[in-house]
């Protein structure tokens, strides 16, 4: 839009400045062109003047007959258009026949017959035209006692002329030039003026749109329809924002009062069912598996929860070291499950990198990552399978952290549904014939949601593939840290690197 709004305040000086210049320079050349023929026809008679006034002094006994001789032609003056002083007139005498009787510099070129007009009508012969090559030419009669005794003729140079004309377009131009360059500086004034408070608007917008609530437009300069739009703004961030915490503060504060009557009631459950047997024992355990499942689902509501609230600090972690000792911890429920549990770690090569693979990421946000990763991975892989834990650097900004399974996999549309809160997939051992369904038939629809919320908080990405033998590949990726003692500075996590294996 600032390019729009410059580009046609600066269109409309220039065409403001063209229409205005170019006629303004026209009209001061036909007026200058108008006043260098009035000067020479003025000369003109200043030069018959002079021939007349030297007859009266020596008259001829014939005034007729070759009164005019070489002795009464004037001395030739120099123009002076606009302060130059130009080249010499050409002045010529004519008899009233057309016969020159003197002339001094260039010949004029004037016809006979233009002569006797003059000497017929007894007026000048004006020239409004060149003739002779960059010349205006004027004529006037000589009169005397017994009439018209002769002509006049008179050349002047328009080189003076010419280079007035010059001189003015010069000035229109330099003129029109700071015009035009008063208008370049009034039009980035007024582009900036309206344009950098709508940039803020937008940024804000998109700011907004990232998830960071607490943007604000807060403009308080620019048009006066600007500020009314940063103020509107302003006013529904602040109600989304209030929206949002106060979404998220009921959901983590019913999440945490629920856990204290769920296991109250597992309790008794637990109680009740050593005291029955048979088919009530059935439907007891039966209600303690559905209450075990409603309490996970109120822990990852409340996980979920404080994963949305305020960002933490991002602290350098320490990649290794959290992946050995999550696996550790997971080794009983992989023994249980009769799956092998390992680790597959890849430490930089680079000396400048630190030793370990060290991310940023939040305290505790990459234990439960791997911990939600890894009992999916446990619970998808078939009894004698395997789940891979790996980690390495794969470019000197970006740390991978990978969970593989030999499970049934995902199809691209159930990888794509992962990530969606309650949704998980299907039990079934066939990829083709898994099914995306709701989480009170399943799992409780949160692990993988939680993943990508605590990834997301870090300034990392979360995404699925197919692993190597056809089940479920996580790929989480943060932005590499680097050992404090080594003064380098902190990498910026805004813009995360990105690489994923595809399906």
């Amino acid at each position: 839009m600032s390019r729009r709004i410059f580009a046609a305040f600066l269109a409309l000086t220039m065409v403001t400045l063209i229409g205005l210049c170019i006629p303004l320079g026209f009209r001061i050349a036909a007026h200058d062109r108008r006043i260098f023929c009035l000067r020479i026809m003025a000369d003109t008679d200043v030069y018959a003047g002079q021939v007349e006034g030297a007859l009266r002094r020596t008259p001829a006994p014939d005034p007729g007959a070759g009164s005019l001789s070489t002795a009464l032609l004037p001395h030739p003056m120099r123009d002076t258009t606009g302060g130059r002083t130009g080249a010499p007139d050409t002045v010529e005498l004519y008899d009233r026949t057309g016969r020159l009787v003197a002339g001094s510099g260039r010949p004029t070129e004037v016809s006979v017959l233009e002569l006797r007009e003059v000497v017929r009508d007894e007026q000048r012969l004006r020239y409004p035209i060149s003739v002779s090559g960059g010349r205006f030419v004027a004529a006037a009669p000589v009169r005397g006692a017994a009439g018209v005794l002769g002509v006049v003729v008179v050349g002047r140079s328009d080189a003076p002329l010419r280079a007035e004309t010059r001189s003015r377009w010069a000035m229109i131009a330099i003129g029109g030039g700071v015009v035009a360059l008063g208008a370049l500086v009034a039009a980035l004034a007024l582009t900036r003026w309206v344009a950098r408070p709508l940039r803020r608007v937008e940024q804000a917008v998109q700011a907004l749109g990232q998830g960071r609530l607490a943007t604000r437009a807060r403009t308080v300069r620019g048009p006066s329809e600007v500020r009314a739009l940063a103020g509107a703004f302003d006013e529904m961030a602040a109600r989304i924002e209030s929206l949002v915490h106060g979404q998220r503060t009921l959901l983590g504060d019913v999440s945490h009062q629920l856990r204290t009557p769920l296991a109250a009631m597992r309790l008794r459950l637990e109680l009740l069912a050593q005291d029955v047997d048979g088919p009530v024992a059935g439907e007891v355990n039966g209600v303690l598996t559905e209450v075990a499942r409603l309490a996970r689902l109120v822990d990852g509501l409340l996980a979920v929860a404080r994963a949305e609230h305020a960002p933490a600090a991002l602290e350098l972690v320490d990649v290794a070291s959290v992946i050995e000792d999550r696996v550790v911890a997971w080794l009983p429920a992989a023994a249980d499950a009769g799956v092998e549990l390992s680790c597959d770690l890849h430490p930089p090569q680079a000396p400048d990198v630190g030793a370990g693979l060290l991310a940023l990421a939040a305290p505790g946000h990459l234990e439960q990552i791997l911990d939600n990763l890894v009992c999916n991975a446990l619970a998808a892989s078939p009894r004698g399978g395997s789940v891979v834990v790996g980690g390495r650097s794969v470019q000197p900004a970006t740390v991978r952290v990978t969970v593989a399974d030999d499970g049934p996999g995902m199809s691209a549309s159930e990888r794509e549904h992962a990530l969606i809160r309650y949704r998980t997939a299907g039990v079934a051992r066939d990829p083709a014939s898994a099914e995306v369904r709701r989480a009170d038939r399943g799992g409780s629809g949160l692990g993988l949601t939680i993943v990508a919320t605590l990834v997301a908080a870090d300034g990392g990405r979360v995404r699925l593939a197919r692993s190597a033998s056809g089940g479920l590949l996580a790929v989480v990726e943060l932005a590499a840290g680097r050992e404090q003692a080594a003064g380098t500075p902190v990498p910026d996590v805004s813009k995360p690197a990105m690489i994923f294996t595809g399906s």
